[in-house]
């Protein structure tokens, strides 16, 4: 048997800790006076970057789901598409891992192979009648400044018979919507236009400004982690949090919470009437495969939760 004379971590956050490896070398017979040597290793973003350009291609792009729950009927009304990368090497790699060493037109590749995914998972569930009502998909500033993104979404809506109602664009990180003419501009003004909904993440809080809400006509405001950690027990969150549902009432917006991670602030957004909410709290993301049977298992709960009517 060949012996183990070093073991190599590349990111002790994403995998064993020392101390696990130390209690498998020894198991192995390799951390005596066979020399073993335990260290960590943390790549640049040069050498992330070269791991990863000859391994992006569309088909490796692989959507998952986070589920919306309505706090009004408990139910799962809406999914956020969550793109991730199957790397031969480094295995699945969320956004977060790989999104910023992408250049422009690769992340646009991305989104458009999240929602083709998206999509077709979208039109499996309603033949199976447990479809939910809309997708999410989360746009930054960047997307939107590329020339042609809209009509390809809308194409792609077409080609798979989804109505664009169904898909909601959450406009995402700082963008001036009230600007003169631009690529992002054109494209949200495409896209609301063929009848998406278009959602203002953190809206005044490094997100769009309040021009946006003339020009685009939005009907969903999202809350972010800004606004809603600990929002159940500091009287500071509270008051932040109801300015913003005080103005998203007087606007006619429908209010969604995102990052929510305990079961009190899941509780104190549904009492003040947020209309959906996602996170920890909620249910993580789950890949394509797993949430058939996720759905059901929620629309199974939730007939169960309903009262029960009186025949006659």
């Amino acid at each position: 048997m060949p012996a183990v004379t070093a073991i190599l971590v590349r990111d002790p956050a994403q995998g064993a800790s020392v101390e696990q490896l130390h209690a498998f070398a020894s198991k192995l017979g390799g951390s005596g006076a066979g020399g073993l040597v335990i260290g960590t290793y943390h790549a640049s973003g040069a050498e992330h970057a070269a791991i990863l350009a000859p391994v992006f291609t569309p088909d490796r792009v692989e959507t998952w789901f986070l589920p919306q729950l309505c706090t009004d009927t408990g139910t799962v009304i809406g999914v956020e598409l969550e793109p991730r990368l199957r790397h031969p090497e480094l295995g699945l790699l969320t956004a977060a891992e790989f999104a910023s060493l992408l250049d422009p037109d690769e992340r646009v590749v991305l989104v458009k192979a999240a929602l083709a995914q998206g999509l077709a998972a979208l039109r499996q569930w309603d033949r199976r009648a447990i479809g939910v009502d809309h997708l999410t998909l989360r746009l930054e500033a960047e997307h939107l400044r590329q020339g042609e993104l809209a009509d390809f979404l809308l194409w792609e809506l077409d080609r798979q018979d989804v109505p664009p109602l169904r898909l909601v664009i959450a406009v995402a990180k700082a963008l001036d919507l009230a600007a003169g003419p631009s690529n992002a501009a054109h494209n949200l003004d495409r896209l609301a236009a063929a009848g998406c909904v278009i959602e203002l993440i953190d809206l005044g809080v490094d997100g769009p400004s309040l021009a946006g809400l003339r020009r685009f006509s939005p009907t969903r405001l999202r809350l972010g982690e800004a606004f809603v950690v600990d929002c159940d027990r500091s009287p500071e969150q509270q008051r932040m949090i109801l300015a913003i549902m005080a103005l998203a009432e007087h606007l006619g917006l429908s209010a969604v919470a995102e990052q929510v991670s305990t079961q009190g602030e899941h509780a104190y957004l549904a009492q003040i009437g947020v209309a959906e909410v996602q996170g920890r709290a909620v249910a993580r993301a789950l890949p394509a495969d797993l949430m058939p049977g996720y759905l059901e298992e929620c629309d199974r709960k939730a007939v169960l939760a309903s009262p029960l009517r009186r025949a006659g």
